[in-house]
């Protein structure tokens, strides 16, 4: 009889970015599946119906059938304090790809280090397209650890 692993995604980083040691935390990997169609002006402008809360791991951006080169620009909004932000923009675009996001760090002054930690995630994916031919899809996979 043979026998098959069964295979979860897990995500094992410090929370503290590369540098750290210690704190380093083991939980299963979430996705959040953002489905795409351009409308006649082969634009998209599309936000989640559900806010996440975690850190972001992954963004995977999937052609399918969006033309080339496409511009993509996915935000978070609806955040706690108001203010949305730019996760990832992809100017001229032309093949799917997946892209590990980091941000970098700061000291208690406010001051950049030179090293790097995840991104937290308190809202809404906002996702807009330009270029990407007329009904045309494609998708946005979010990959992420969700708050407890």
């Amino acid at each position: 009889m043979l026998h098959i692993p069964l295979i979860t995604a897990t995500a094992r980083t410090s929370l503290y970015g590369s540098s750290s040691r210690s704190f380093l935390f083991m939980q299963q990997l979430h996705y959040r599946i953002i489905e795409l169609e351009t409308d006649g002006s082969q634009a998209e402008d599309k936000t989640d119906t559900r806010a996440l809360s975690g850190v972001l791991h992954t963004i995977e951006y999937v052609e399918d059938t969006l033309d080339d080169p496409t511009t993509v620009t996915i935000s978070m909004t609806d955040r706690v304090s108001g203010v949305d932000i730019t996760l990832l923009t992809l100017s001229s675009q032309t093949a799917s790809d997946l892209f590990y996001l980091r941000t970098p760090q700061h000291d208690n002054t406010g001051s950049a280090l030179s090293s790097y930690t995840l991104r937290n995630l308190d809202g809404k994916i906002r996702v807009v397209i330009a270029g990407g031919g007329v009904s045309k899809t494609g998708k946005i996979i979010i990959g992420y650890v969700p708050a407890r």
